[in-house]
């Protein structure tokens, strides 16, 4: 069985990951240092597969925490989650995230590099081509990241392309579009403190856990007015790193690392998204519309050629599937026991 270290493992997006790790035969191994999230969506999928999952205490800029995992354990390959996630924060604490993001990677691929573990697949963000001249977004699009977290990233981006050249150390940068939905098989989802993220704020203004709910302009260029956006389901997304992690595994190149794309091509605008939820849960979310948000483009859609391409990957949630599984986590007992999560 092939050991796959997953830093940041215990988060919504990494949580996912292994459940696909897990069903593909691949051995898991989780490095997180639990700032963001609990071991409870791990205990969970420990349960369901009725298997004790190894799990690290650890942080990625400590290179002592990572040498010794490195050391115990041997790595067939990495699927890189860790690292700060909150783009306001990192326009105002940007030395933490470049610390943490960038420093933390540079470790990662040292560290790769010293113990000969060739594949690495990176959790990128769409975050990188910023406000881009065009409605859907190719991997050629410009690259223009407007706020921290986006440069942080993409500076991985470029790091990982020399460690390719240098080191023949082979990578996939997934660039994510607008993540959404919840496990339907385990219950593990979304869970922050402080949610910023539409569908999400939609469904807890609907059961009452938030109150408020603000819709962000609806003078946008497209057909109702509001802006438009891509949604892809958290285990469409999951499984594209475990495509990828193969992808990499039967490339014989030495210098092989490419950015991805993961979208769905399609946009759904903000009140589309709200009539949606309506539906699903049966129930009228009361909103005020308020002035559109500084540097909101009208439509960002990925072109999601390239996966279907390089990994054969496509995307098998509708919108009102997203949803659904939304509403099914965010209404159960299990989200609001998750509630402590940061």
């Amino acid at each position: 069985m092939k050991n796959i270290l997953v830093t940041g493992g215990a988060g919504y997006i990494g949580s996912h990951t292994i459940i696909e790790l897990i069903k593909k035969g691949y051995n898991p191994i989780v490095f997180d240092n639990f700032s963001n999230s609990t071991d409870k969506s791990l205990k969970l999928i420990n349960e369901y597969f009725k298997k004790e999952l190894t799990v690290i205490n650890g942080d990625i800029i400590n290179m002592e925490d990572l040498d010794e995992v490195f050391k115990q354990y041997g790595f067939d390959g990495i699927v890189h989650f860790a690292g700060c996630l909150e783009v306001g924060e990192s326009m105002i604490n940007p030395i933490k995230y470049y610390k943490n993001i960038v420093s933390g990677s540079i470790n990662l691929v040292e560290l790769a590099n010293k113990y000969n573990v060739k594949n690495i697949v990176f959790s990128s963000t769409a975050g990188v081509y910023g406000i881009p001249n065009v409605s859907v977004i190719s991997e050629d699009t410009i690259i223009n990241p407007i706020n921290t977290y986006g440069k942080a990233k993409y500076m991985v981006e470029r790091i990982l392309e020399d460690a390719s050249r240098a080191y023949g150390i082979r990578s996939i940068r997934l660039r994510y579009f607008n993540v959404a939905g919840a496990s339907e098989i385990i219950k593990i989802g979304e869970a922050h403190r402080s949610e910023s993220h539409l569908i999400p704020n939609i469904l807890l203004n609907i059961l009452g856990i938030k109150n408020g709910f603000k819709l962000f302009g609806n003078d946008y260029n497209t057909k109702d007015g509001t802006c438009v956006r891509d949604y892809i389901y958290v285990c469409d997304l999951a499984l594209a790193h475990v495509k990828a992690i193969e992808v990499l595994e039967s490339n014989e190149k030495n210098d092989f690392s490419i950015p991805i794309n993961l979208g769905t091509k399609s946009g759904y605008s903000n009140l589309e998204i709200i009539k949606t939820c309506e539906d699903v849960t049966g129930k009228t979310l009361n909103y005020e519309t308020v002035d559109r948000r500084p540097g909101d483009p009208d439509k960002l859609v990925a072109d999601n050629t390239k996966a279907m391409e390089v990994l054969n990957w496509r995307p098998t949630a509708s919108l009102k599937q997203i949803i659904q599984s939304a509403w099914n986590w965010h209404s159960s007992i299990e989200y609001i026991e998750a509630l402590g999560v940061k």
